[in-house]
């Protein structure tokens, strides 16, 4: 089953800190930022259960009712979280951050699966989502929780999910699921060095959409901005028009399919998706020394 790429927007509104412990929006405030993303033609929305250790699904679900079948809702599951009743939801993100400190293992059996998103469709108040993750799974994850195919494979069959697929960064975690089940959409992040093209590499020979999850992925990528602010001061980029132009890099360059912004601001949001209609074609050069790097 492949993904009808006109059924997702070129940009994602990303969820996973709109109800992050401290820094959580209101529901007023996210419901005026869901409703600016589909005013400007964003479909899809990006979550997973342990965004908020449930509380950004339970956001979500609160203001998707009027708007279900404008949406494309992906979510994930699989990473370590604590998912308590709405009342409790206080404990989940310390719970979580406890538990992930005590395993770092993830749980991809088909049980859990399952169990994990039916209770994240409980939390956004629909009967499916669009599109369903594995969230991150490490290779000996996988070896472990061997009938993940088969969850997976449930999910998509009965309509839980339309669609299903990985959030990795590691192409053989996705190599090695495609030895089992065909997935219909790859989650990843910005693929700018030789390594992390990999990917792109394997889908595009598979027809597989990727979804790009965030311009830079951690900290830990601190070298890779260092050495595209040098391509920019090369070209006189302004610190203000970097992340319009590496939108532009994700969509018009390298020809991804959606690229996920992480955002609590309605305007930002908008700025991105001004992004997509830069004369990408001026910044041909600068495009190709970032594909360099």
């Amino acid at each position: 089953m492949s993904i009808l790429l006109k059924d997702i927007s070129l940009i994602g509104l990303g969820t996973s800190n709109i109800a992050s412990l401290g820094r959580s929006m209101n529901h007023y405030n996210f419901n005026n930022l869901l409703h600016a993303a589909i005013d400007n033609e964003i479909n899809i929305i990006d979550t997973a259960n342990t965004y908020g250790s449930g509380d950004s699904e339970f956001m979500i679900g609160k203001s998707i009712r009027n708007v279900r079948d404008d949406l494309f809702i992906m979510t994930k599951a699989g990473l370590p979280v604590v998912n308590l009743p709405e009342y409790l939801s206080p404990l989940n993100q310390i719970g979580k951050k406890v538990l992930q400190r005590v395993t770092k293992r993830g749980n991809y059996s088909k049980k859990n699966l399952i169990s994990s998103l039916e209770k994240s469709l409980k939390r956004l108040n629909v009967d499916y989502v669009d599109c369903f993750f594995l969230h991150e799974p490490c290779f000996n994850d996988l070896k472990v929780s061997n009938d993940y195919y088969e969850g997976l494979d449930y999910i998509r069959s009965a309509g839980l999910s339309r669609y299903i697929g990985v959030s990795t960064n590691d192409a053989s975690v996705l190599e090695d699921v495609e030895k089992y089940i065909n997935i219909d959409i790859v989650q990843s992040k910005m693929p700018y060095l030789s390594e992390d093209k990999k990917i792109l590499t394997y889908c595009n020979n598979k027809n597989i959409p990727i979804v790009v999850n965030q311009v830079f992925s951690s900290k830990s990528e601190m070298d890779i901005k260092i050495k595209i602010e040098r391509v920019f001061n090369k070209y006189n980029i302004k610190p203000e028009e970097t992340n319009s132009v590496l939108v532009s890099y994700a969509i018009h360059h390298l020809k991804l399919n959606s690229l996920i912004i992480g955002t609590k601001n309605s305007d930002h949001l908008k700025e991105n998706i001004l992004a997509l209609k830069l004369d990408f074609c001026s910044y041909k050069d600068l495009f190709n020394d970032i594909s360099n790097l």
